[in-house]
């Protein structure tokens, strides 16, 4: 989500997306072997049907890696937008995309609408 953004915001300029840049996760796997916490990888739709069933029956914590194409669009529901002095605004927790009408999310929460959400 991380590079999309920067790719659609901040013009390609990636920073601290992937190895190249310096940055990249770990191997969960590792990491759980080390806690004697099970550990289990998803990398295909097949590999979910075999996989989710453990999973969800483990005894206790569970770490489970899920593979995903880097080059997968995926759709924030917590949207920036750049202004015009090239300053980004991220609208408040409430207020998601799909975005309400301002009068709707108004009448719809228990306490004012930040100012941030609207403009």
């Amino acid at each position: 989500m991380i590079k999309h953004t920067q790719k659609a915001v901040l013009k390609g300029r990636y920073a601290g997306t992937d190895k190249s840049s310096g940055v990249s996760c770990p191997d969960f796997s590792k990491f759980a072997a080390a806690l004697d916490i099970l550990a289990y990888q998803i990398r295909s739709y097949r590999d979910f049907e075999r996989v989710m069933p453990k999973v969800l029956v483990a005894p206790g914590p569970v770490i489970c890696e899920v593979f995903m194409d880097p080059r997968k669009v995926s759709h924030a529901k917590l949207g920036v937008s750049a202004q015009p002095d090239g300053s980004l605004i991220s609208p408040p927790l409430e207020d998601l995309s799909p975005f309400l009408a301002r009068d709707l999310l108004e009448a719809s929460l228990a306490v004012p609408v930040l100012d941030k959400s609207k403009t």
